[in-house]
């Protein structure tokens, strides 16, 4: 499984998305997670007009019969 970029840093208001690949048969479903939280399903996740409240580590989980693996990503948002 690899995820790119693993950190990036922009200004309030600007956009980001970090990618996460992994296969497997079956294909594992992918998940990212934040606080523990599940915040959306699918390899990439977006940020659109990002704001200091989406800063922090993400984990890409992903899971198939074989298994799970994790790895994490994280958005650093600078104030204006």
């Amino acid at each position: 499984m690899t995820v790119e970029p693993k950190e990036k840093k922009i200004e309030v208001g600007q956009n980001a998305a970090f990618a996460c690949n992994a296969s497997g048969n079956p294909p594992p479903i992918i998940v990212w997670n934040h606080t523990g939280k599940g915040v959306q399903m699918g390899n990439v996740l977006h940020f659109e007009e990002a704001g200091l409240n989406h800063v922090g580590c993400y984990s890409c989980s992903a899971e198939n019969e074989e298994g799970t693996e994790v790895a994490s990503v994280c958005l650093y948002v600078i104030g204006k």
